[in-house]
């Protein structure tokens, strides 16, 4: 791959790259920062984060254990199938692959097909609006999922579909609801949910942002040898 990207240019052969996903990047970048604020004041130290971007499509990065996770291939977690909202299931969902997965029922594509509007439409439909009650209950189940497989100790949320900021405490609110107090932690409380989950810090300048960071960590590593 990196003789791909860099050719035959032997100015270039110098140069770290590192490779990873535009959502790992961005989980890696979250965490680095809260890692660092932890340290700075004393808090626990955390060893995990996921980053979930919600548009056209969904993504979802995940940290853990310090490292972006890889294996098989890399965390699809925007397909994992969810339940039908009471009074949705005449929806079937707009994924080619797999119907109702959470992409398939809350990116902004299956939000305008709900509609029958464009995704231009979107941002002019009220905070009240029923989509956005559909579109946090899924997003909330992806949440709960991510807890129940991943146990991450802080989930950001970014891309252009939560420009609609009111989906935070809409997300927030179900995702308390439908966990029911199995996992303990006070981080799943009313009281700790705000800090659990939330935006990214960076909004829409995520997806550069973790780039950047893979440059400088490919830097750093390149340094420590």
């Amino acid at each position: 791959m990196r003789e791909i990207l860099i050719g035959a240019y032997d100015d270039f052969r110098g140069i770290p790259i590192l490779f990873d996903t535009d959502v790992n990047a961005p989980a890696l970048a979250e965490f680095t920062v809260q890692e660092e604020e932890s340290k700075a004041t004393g808090a626990p130290v955390p060893a995990s984060s996921a980053y979930i971007t919600i548009g056209t499509g969904i993504g979802v990065g995940l940290v853990i254990n310090h490292g972006s996770v890889k294996g098989l291939l890399h965390p699809e977690a925007g397909h994992v199938l969810v339940q039908p909202r009471p009074g949705d299931e005449s929806f079937p969902g707009t994924c080619p692959f797999h119907g109702r997965c959470v992409e398939g029922m809350c990116s902004n594509g299956a939000m305008s097909t709900r509609l029958g509007i464009t995704h231009s439409q979107l941002p002019e439909l009220p905070d009240d609006h029923e989509i956005w009650d559909i579109c946090a209950y899924y997003i909330a189940q992806l949440c709960m999922n991510l807890v129940l497989i991943a146990s991450p100790e802080t989930i950001r949320i970014g891309g252009g579909v939560m420009k609609r900021t009111v989906l935070y405490e809409k997300t927030r609110k179900i995702t308390l609801q439908l966990l029911n107090g199995y996992i303990v932690s006070p981080l799943l409380t009313e009281e700790g949910i705000d800090h659990f989950i939330g935006p990214s810090r960076w909004g829409d300048h995520a997806g550069i942002v973790g780039a950047a960071f893979l440059a400088k960590l490919a830097h750093d590593q390149q340094t420590a040898k």
